[in-house]
């Protein structure tokens, strides 16, 4: 999933409306391998989280607006993750890991 590139902070306009969006995209649950690139909203898409089991490879690339990341350790499966240009990412609490086991990801 690839958002147009930004070379700007959006207006809380757009950035509701990536959300929108994205929330709509509902990815199929037996989905193993997601990339989100470039995508410009404040919050991560409920679904990635909730309703992605199978999840194995994820990546995360210049999702720059985002200040927390998804409970991550939630993802039964993952195997591998990327994140790269969370740039609005300041702290990394144990929510990241949020009901994973330490050292999984």
């Amino acid at each position: 999933m690839r958002c147009t590139e930004r070379q700007f902070h959006p207006s809380q306009e757009e950035a509701d409306w990536i959300e929108g969006v994205f929330e709509e995209l509902v990815p199929p649950r037996n989905l193993e391998d997601l990339s989100i690139i470039g995508f410009f909203g404040r919050r991560y898409s409920s679904w990635l989280i909730s309703h992605l089991p199978s999840l194995k490879f994820l990546k995360l690339v210049y999702c720059i607006c985002w200040e927390q990341l998804p409970p991550l350790g939630q993802l039964p499966n993952m195997t591998f993750l990327k994140i790269k240009g969370a740039f609005s990412v300041n702290k990394i609490g144990h929510e990241f890991l949020d009901g994973g086991l330490p050292g999984r990801i």
